[in-house]
């Protein structure tokens, strides 16, 4: 993991990247949006290809999460990314969009790059679909099913136990 602060020049740091991404025989990069197409370009010129994310930070975020719960990837240990992690917030707009990002003030260039590898190299939430990921997960570690579960999901977990939903009050 490498990080760049200001002051720098871009195309030194274009340049060092590339060479880093060639020396492991890399020649596409993915990232996200930043600088439009003077990213792309900058890459280019050093024998690189760079690919804005068809994924925004946002997506990035929301599908990490299931992947490092489930043990499907691991986050390196390394201070920049657990305070950048640790800076990053929910917002809701007027519109009822969600949106994941960085406080007001705060960096997340290094949480941004991290969590896209892990979603590349996790493979995503299978179908991106939390629902059918969720009921993949109870399956593959045993945990107990739901009462809505359906007896072939039971079949194929083995268990029949039902499970008893509580309600406030004792009903």
């Amino acid at each position: 993991m490498r990080e760049r602060k200001p002051p720098f020049s871009p195309d030194a740091v274009c340049q060092e990247f590339a060479s880093v991404a060639r020396a492991y025989r890399v020649t596409d990069l993915s990232g996200d949006h930043y600088a439009g197409a003077w990213v792309v370009a900058g890459f280019a010129r050093h024998r690189v290809t760079y690919r804005p994310s068809d994924k925004s930070k946002s997506v990035v975020y929301r599908e990490v999460l299931p992947l490092i719960n489930a043990g499907r990837v691991e986050p390196p240990a390394h201070p920049t990314l657990r305070t950048q992690l640790a800076n990053l917030e929910r917002r809701v707009s007027r519109a009822g969009q969600d949106s994941i990002g960085a406080v007001a003030g705060a960096h997340d260039d290094v949480s941004d790059a991290v969590c896209g590898a892990l979603v590349t190299a996790g493979g995503g939430v299978p179908g991106d679909n939390w629902i059918a990921y969720m009921k993949a997960e109870v399956l593959r570690t045993g945990a107990p099913l739901p009462a809505s579960a359906t007896e072939a999901e039971r079949t194929a977990a083995g268990q029949r136990t039902q499970c008893t939903i509580l309600t406030p009050g004792g009903a």
